[in-house]
């Protein structure tokens, strides 16, 4: 544990944590719990809030309810939820497992698999965490199956609430928990390039026709649909290459207002048409050129046969993507949405992972995990 003294630059936490040290004038509890064993340390927090909760009344559980931004219920009702779920699941295929998973997972899941702080997820105090994301479960499960012997790829879903611990836009009408479907297909590589290509294609086809189905329906308005497929890889090289602020663009990677080609000169196009390319002297420039190529060689392909599929669609390629550095390793995916009142919404988004090859300690593995926000589709799209 960093010693909070030498912190120049203190969290909220941070700061509220130092200043409890002090007012407990124990300045080395923290390091002390923090060296217990796991299972002392759940005895004392199980202990601790269970006398906390018989100093409880009615009114402080009604307090709760009023002051805690998480234990607002959703604005959509169940049975939205539950019709639009269950739609989803008929269109899976035959070689999709879907899954009910634990509310909880274990300890560390999610930002040991995933890097994502632990401070943006929900620790209970029996060490597991609330599901924040259901993908790095997911993972876990795929690994099971791994283990019991499965020979041939391996493709879970699941739909599931998950809960955030960042503040939500109020002003959007987001709350911190939210129902999303996620979709996991992993299997040993080996050298087989056809599989990344198939997954892509297999993850990217299923949303699209989820979004297709609702708007056949009737019960949902679709005015455009954009598919952007994109390689961390060129913003690592660009990283790397123009010795950019890496903390900067991960602290930005949701703000609308960033725009690193632009801030940084960057001559790159930003976004271009599956049957668009881009001059060898640019890419050279800025070493992104075999980035780029990777892209191409296992995007251009699936691509073109989407398009074929869904006509309506436009499918790009997004150079310029930040989100998801750090999650993602390269290849990813995003589906946005424009609603009947013009507003664009990120409804799907997916890419490459490592977790199966750390759960499994082997680089041979491949994992595509990727999510759709059932929730935000029915708030933001329902007629």
């Amino acid at each position: 544990m960093e010693n909070f003294e030498s912190i120049k630059n203190k969290t909220n936490t941070e700061t509220i944590v130092e200043g409890v040290l002090n007012k407990v004038e124990s300045p080395t509890l923290f390091e002390n719990l923090k060296k217990m064993p796991g299972e002392d340390l759940q005895a004392l927090l199980i202990a601790l809030y269970d006398k906390k909760s018989k100093d409880l009344e009615p009114k402080d559980i009604l307090r709760q309810v009023r002051e805690s931004r998480f234990l607002e219920p959703s604005k959509i009702s169940f049975k939205e939820l539950n019709s639009f779920d269950s739609n989803a699941i008929e269109m899976l295929g035959d070689d999709v497992e879907a899954i009910e998973l634990s509310p909880v997972g274990p300890l560390g899941s999610t930002s040991v698999l995933s890097r994502i702080s632990q401070k943006s997820i929900i620790t209970t105090s029996r060490n597991n965490e609330v599901l924040s994301d259901a993908s790095p479960l997911l993972a876990i499960e795929y690994e099971k199956r791994r283990k019991k012997g499965a020979t041939k790829s391996v493709h879970l879903f699941t739909s599931h609430r998950v809960i955030r611990a960042q503040n939500f836009d109020k002003i959007k009408g987001f709350i911190p928990h939210f129902r999303a479907m996620f979709l996991l297909s992993g299997d040993k590589f080996l050298g087989r390039w056809e599989l990344i290509e198939s997954f892509l294609e297999k993850h990217i086809d299923y949303y699209l026709c989820i979004i297709k189905n609702a708007v056949t329906s009737k019960n949902f308005n679709v005015n455009k649909v954009e598919v952007s497929v994109s390689n961390l890889m060129i913003l690592e090289n660009l990283i790397s290459g123009l010795k950019l602020d890496r903390n900067l663009i991960m602290k930005n990677t949701q703000n609308p207002d960033f725009n690193l080609f632009k801030d940084n000169n960057i001559e790159i196009p930003i976004n271009i048409n599956i049957q668009e390319n881009i001059d060898n002297e640019i890419l050279n420039k800025y070493g992104v050129k075999k980035a780029y190529e990777y892209l191409l060689r296992n995007c251009k392909s699936l691509m073109d046969n989407l398009k074929i599929k869904y006509p309506d669609v436009d499918f790009v390629f997004d150079l310029a993507r930040v989100a998801g550095i750090g999650y993602y390793d390269n290849l990813c995916f995003k589906i946005s949405a424009q609603n009947k009142e013009g507003e664009w919404y990120p409804l799907a988004d997916g890419g490459f992972t490592d977790w199966t090859q750390k759960l499994a300690y082997s680089k041979k593995e491949i994992c595509l995990t990727s999510g759709l926000g059932s929730e935000l589709f029915i708030g933001k799209f329902k007629k």
